[in-house]
């Protein structure tokens, strides 16, 4: 017989808020956006919250009860000894303060946020006239001589393209010779490095790729529709489905991240393609917001 909601309250039916906090507290709250922090006795920082409106959101807690609000917030208002808060200029940079101090804190109550985004680094190198090479990186080594893109968020989608680049790049290579994928281009997890040679000097292959990776354009795409893929497809070299896939997996890279950071760089002026990994996640806030 299930356990009757009541019985799984931790607190008293009462909120305590409005008598802990006082009267003269709530009148102070402004109505101007913001952020607020939840601390407890001990002076840890319970949760981390914004609004645009910060005395109607913090009135809010003040009201709820245990019948209409989640066991998850009776549960922190019943451990709340005091709470602060910071008033900004709008919504956004309340969001940005709230990220920035979530992830600082770590705090119990959050849930989300708590660290940043895995975000990724593709480097593009030209060790000789007639090859290429792609690696995935979490940082840019010293020295290295070549081209850097991103940070590209996400670990899954970012492996999956440079899968999907380097099955497309090899079509083209002098190793290719009309035969199948090595094995190492059809697993799940292709290699994090890997180095392609033709027979002749890459230079336009290189600029595509180039291109394709700072989001200038997606001009690369249009090697999955040449009579040599759909030859090669036909012959049961390549899969006429993985083809289409590694289009699609490409198509969406360059639209949700490659062209997306390249938007980027050009809304906030930045003086560098290069997008540092631990403010990723707050332009991508800015770039939604009006």
């Amino acid at each position: 017989m299930p356990v009757p909601r009541e019985q799984l309250w931790l607190m008293k039916p009462d909120n305590p808020l409005a008598e802990r906090l006082g009267c003269g507290f709530w009148e102070a709250v402004p109505k101007s956006p913001g952020v607020y922090v939840f601390w407890s006795a001990a002076g840890e920082v319970l949760y981390v919250g914004k609004s645009g409106n910060l005395r109607n959101r913090l009135l809010s807690y003040r009201s709820a009860r245990p019948q209409s609000v989640s066991r998850k917030i009776i549960r922190l208002i019943r451990e709340v000894s005091r709470i602060s808060w910071q008033e900004l200029p709008d919504e956004t940079a309340a969001l940005l303060e709230e990220n920035r101090l979530i992830r600082l804190h770590r705090p119990a109550f959050n849930s989300a946020n708590k660290s940043p985004e895995t975000y990724y680094y593709i480097l593009l190198s030209r060790p000789a006239e007639n090859a290429l090479g792609l690696e995935l990186r979490m940082s840019v080594p010293d020295g290295f001589q070549g081209d850097v893109f991103g940070a590209f968020k996400g670990h899954a989608p970012v492996r999956a393209a440079l899968g999907a680049l380097n099955r497309l790049l090899y079509r083209f290579s002098a190793a290719h010779n009309g035969g199948a994928l090595p094995r190492e281009l059809v697993r799940v997890l292709t290699p994090r490095s890997f180095t392609h040679t033709f027979d002749v000097p890459c230079d336009s292959v290189h600029r595509l790729v180039r291109d394709f990776l700072g989001g200038q354009q997606a001009g690369l795409l249009q090697l999955f529709e040449g009579p040599e893929a759909q030859a090669e497809a036909s012959a049961g070299r390549f899969a006429q489905n993985q083809l289409q896939d590694d289009a699609r997996s490409l198509s969406h890279f360059f639209v949700s991240r490659a062209a997306l950071n390249a938007l980027i760089v050009s809304r906030f002026g930045l003086r560098t393609s290069l997008l540092p990994q631990a403010d990723c996640d707050d332009f991508r806030v800015m770039l939604s917001r009006p």
